[in-house]
């Protein structure tokens, strides 16, 4: 006989149907043997005279059921099937089918009216609780059906988990696996639940795809083969901290899975052990039994009732013919054949998920997170809650520094030497912690910092006081909103460090944007003019020079030579050979730059080289640049350069602005047998390159001969787009030179002769004397400019 629980109250096949003996018999049915008293006290908490009323409840039952109800002076018990029961066996086999099939509605639907308070309790708290795993069921069987390409049957079992009849609402988790597989199958009832629901308003639209994977295991494969391998009568221990796949990882192995329970004893065995009551040697014998021939998977070892733990510790001294697998974020009590540690995945198990081990830092939940396509940030905010604030703290101060600084960070967050060892300690042992001390996830960590921006910038401000030189300034710089009077010095300090840094690695265009974060006032304008020059941005550097007191006479002669001053120029640049060596060298830069747009190469290659020479005891990339221009002379020289070039071109890797104009050379000094179309991937990458680095003028340049030999090859179109956005970049530049000869590119182009005339006097003007001479010639110019002899004639 079958007692039915779920959406009604009835017993199968018989007519007995009064209700507050059947509410007894379901109490005993599934809580087991009760005292006389307890059971009157639950019942009619309100009667007179409460154990009569058991007694007369009792007696009806026994004429029902005399084989199911028992009771002596003392006790009561109950020996029947329910369907509620039923429904927890079938979800421990792992058969959901049946399971989700058998549960037709709420446990005790209806019959809440009229019970006592803590009866009430008891009935509400197992009608969630069937009502939540059955709907956890629902979501693993549509999450199996988007694995077979199922989305509608995948949609149909989401919508109904959530509007299951006697489940609580759904838990956030839950909540971000029913958008997913809503959003998959194309069910209205998705846009229901961003519109309603608070966990779900920042989701992104989820596509099918990641949700194949949701369920995947990725990079266990090892441990999951370790695990199936174990023999009968052996134990194995998966140990790993929160988050790091451990439940995963024991479903995958297709045992019998049962979670960790608590509250009633015995909770976490009784799909083994039954609900009924009995001494322990006898519990002992009947586990004995369950366990035989079987694959056990016990997940959440420390969470578990204390008598199951202490069941399961009698019986493995027993040596049970079973596999037995336990999951814990403690080590095992006792010794276990097979131990298995879990930890972040390695970036080779994720080398089939573009950019995943990046965002995840191979933390398993994150991973889970994103093939779910849920936002990592929540994710990692959930692995986090459960730290304290001190290692939450110290791990979100590693993610700011671009390098591990455990001394830094030790200062900043004033820890002493147990309270920093300790933090140390719980984040390797939560992975967040590589051995190395970098921070895992620390792109979305920085997404989740950027998101609580009074913390970031409080904390980012108190790294940055603890820190010299250009490693302060990017924390400097995202604390700006919260600096005091007292820190602008420092900032300053930090910026003309890190500023410096910058032009030495060849990046311009890094140190131009932070001469607007930080103002450096007049103390430092000669370094804003330098870094404005190496970026090529001419005029906003000759504003800058104009209203420095005493400006560097070498300054002067490079913005006079750009701005088209050349006779300014070369009299800045002969007073500056009597100032300091770094004077010196950028003064025969200009010289050479004068003597070469004048035709007199020879005298170019030798300005050149003595410039180089100077450069190369104090700046690595004005000594690069100043070897690149003296190829390019020697070229027009006529002498081979394919020797020095090979040379320098390993050496300007690191520096981007070199790496530029070692493209510009390679391409305008090519042999004359290479065909035109062998320059334009070149010449494309130096464009590429120049704007990365932030060199405009370079990028200017790279564009102008692009666009010029797309005319010499007869693509007129796009000649002409290339060189409008060369155009563009030159007035940002304001180099006088280049916005000349792109005048003049652009009237051969359109056939323009009074404004190639205008062009020739605008060069010829500024001292470029055989630019201004081939302009009178007919259109045969593969490449524009005076700089480059080897591509000048199209025959």
């Amino acid at each position: 006989m079958l007692l039915h629980t779920l959406a009604d109250l009835r017993l199968e096949g018989s007519p007995f149907c009064r209700t507050k003996p059947l509410l007894l018999l379901t109490y005993l049915a599934l809580e087991g043997s009760k005292s006389r008293r307890y059971l009157a006290q639950l019942f009619w908490p309100e009667a007179q005279n409460a154990m009569n009323s058991l007694s007369v409840a009792l007696t009806k039952l026994r004429r029902a059921l005399p084989e199911a109800i028992f009771a002596d002076e003392v006790r009561v018990w109950a020996h029947l099937a329910t369907d509620f029961g039923e429904v927890i066996r079938l979800l421990g086999e792992g058969r959901l089918e049946q399971a989700v099939a058998l549960y037709r509605g709420p446990f005790l639907e209806g019959f809440e009216a009229g019970l006592g308070v803590e009866l009430e309790e008891w009935l509400y708290g197992k009608r969630e609780w069937l009502g939540g795993l059955v709907r956890e069921a629902l979501l693993d069987l549509a999450e199996r059906e988007v694995a077979l390409g199922r989305l509608g049957a995948a949609a149909e079992r989401a919508e109904r988990a959530y509007r299951l009849p006697g489940a609580a609402e759904p838990e956030p988790e839950q909540l971000r696996r029913l958008h997913a597989l809503l959003t998959a199958g194309g069910s209205l009832l998705a846009a229901e639940l961003r519109r309603y629901e608070p966990a779900c308003t920042a989701l992104p639209v989820c596509t099918p795809e990641p949700l194949r994977f949701a369920r995947a295991l990725l990079g266990r494969e090892e441990e999951r083969a370790r695990l199936l391998s174990l023999e009968p009568g052996e134990w194995a221990w998966v140990h790993g901290a929160e988050g790091h796949g451990k439940s995963a990882l024991l479903r995958a192995l297709g045992g019998r899975y049962l979670p960790a329970r608590h509250g009633l004893p015995y909770a976490t065995l009784e799909p083994l052990l039954g609900n009924e009551a009995a001494p322990e040697p006898l519990l002992l014998r009947r586990l004995m039994d369950a366990m035989h021939g079987q694959l056990l998977l016990f997940d959440g070892w420390g969470r578990m009732d204390p008598e199951s733990r202490a069941l399961l510790t009698r019986v493995r001294a027993l040596h049970p013919q079973a596999r037995v697998v336990i999951a814990s974020r403690s080590r095992p009590p006792w010794p276990v054949e097979l131990m298995v540690e879990t930890g972040p995945l390695a970036p080779a198990a994720l080398a089939g998920h573009p950019g995943m081990w990046e965002r995840s830092g191979g933390l398993p939940s994150l991973v889970a997170a994103a093939l779910r396509g849920d936002p990592l940030p929540p994710a990692l905010e959930l692995r986090l809650a459960a730290l304290d604030e001190c290692a939450q703290s110290l791990y979100f101060a590693l993610v700011l520094l671009e390098s591990p600084d455990l001394p830094c960070a030790r200062r900043a967050l004033g820890l002493g030497a147990t309270e920093l060892a300790e933090a140390l300690d719980r984040l390797v042992h939560a992975g967040l912690l590589e051995s190395s001390m970098l921070p895992r996830a620390r792109r979305t960590a920085l997404e989740l910092l950027q998101a609580r921006p009074a913390r970031h910038a409080a904390l980012a401000l108190r790294l940055a006081r603890c820190l010299e030189g250009s490693r302060a300034y990017p924390l400097y710089r995202q604390a700006r909103s919260l600096w005091e009077d007292t820190d602008l010095p420092a900032a300053r300090a930090a910026a003309t460090a890190w500023i410096t840094e910058r032009l030495r690695l060849g990046r311009p265009g890094e140190a131009v944007a932070a001469l607007a974060e930080v103002d450096l006032r007049e103390a430092l304008g000669p370094l804003a003019v330098t870094a404005l020059l190496a970026a090529g941005r001419y005029v906003e550097a000759g504003q800058r020079c104009s209203q420095l007191r005493c400006p560097s006479r070498a300054l002067r002669a490079e913005l006079s030579w750009r701005l088209g001053n050349a006779a300014d120029a070369r009299a800045q640049a002969t007073a500056a050979l009597a100032g300091s060596p770094d004077e010196r060298a950028a003064a025969l830069d200009v010289l050479a730059g004068m003597a070469l747009a004048a035709g007199d190469s020879r005298r170019a290659a030798v300005l050149r080289g003595r410039a180089a020479a100077l450069w190369a005891v104090s700046d690595p990339v004005r000594h690069l640049e100043s070897l690149l221009e003296l190829a390019r002379a020697r070229a027009h020289s006529g002498e081979d350069i394919g020797p020095l070039l090979r040379d320098l071109h390993p050496r300007t890797q690191e520096f981007p602005v070199t790496r530029a104009l070692a493209l510009l050379v390679q391409a305008e000094t090519g042999p004359r047998c290479v065909r035109p179309e062998d320059a334009e991937p070149v010449l494309q990458a130096a464009a590429e390159t120049a704007a990365q680095a932030g060199a405009v003028q370079l990028e200017a340049h790279a564009l102008h001969h692009l666009g010029a030999l797309m005319a010499a090859l007869g693509r007129t179109a796009q000649a002409r787009v290339l060189l409008g956005r060369a155009l563009e970049r030159a007035r940002v530049c304001g180099e006088t030179y280049r916005l000349a000869a792109l005048t003049a590119a652009l009237a051969h182009l359109e056939g323009d002769p009074d404004a190639l005339a205008e062009a020739g006097r605008m060069l010829e003007g500024i001292g470029y004397l055989q630019a201004a001479r081939r302009l009178a010639l007919p259109l045969a110019w593969r490449m524009p400019g005076p700089e480059q002899s080897a591509w000048v004639r199209t025959d």
